[in-house]
């Protein structure tokens, strides 16, 4: 009885170790290898920029592109962890979700100035 315990546990833990292997390559699936990113924002002169970049799944990070787009001047330093954490979050979440909207804090505007249906004080990421 000992023997039939062990060999249907082991049995067990060789279903679930297949089952998660599964989900996740069902989770790598829904990814292509690259995504086509664009930020929509204004700019200082408040005129709409699109701000068009690619992520390569498994070698790109959130931080690293927000750093790049800091470094290209396309952002504010003030803006990279919203933007880094908008890219996490629709990574995570594509293909279900494709486009979110974020708030850029600390860019000198008053509570009352922010416009998320005009991105005043807001930026728009979408991911194809």
């Amino acid at each position: 009885a000992v023997v039939s315990t062990q060999s249907t546990g082991v049995q067990r833990l060789r279903e679930i170790s297949k089952n998660v292997c599964d989900l996740l390559r069902d989770v790598d699936a829904r990814l292509p290898p690259e995504l086509s990113m664009n930020i929509r924002m204004r700019n200082r002169e408040k005129r709409l920029n699109d701000i068009c970049f690619s992520f390569t799944i498994g070698s790109d990070t959130p931080v690293q592109l927000a750093t790049e787009l800091v470094t290209a001047g396309h952002i504010n330093s003030k803006t990279a962890d919203a933007t880094a954490e908008s890219i996490q979050y629709l990574i995570s979440h594509y293909p279900v979700i494709k486009v979110t909207t974020f708030k850029l804090s600390n860019i000198g505007l008053a509570e009352g100035e922010y416009d998320k249906d005009n991105l005043i004080g807001y930026a728009q990421l979408s991911a194809t």
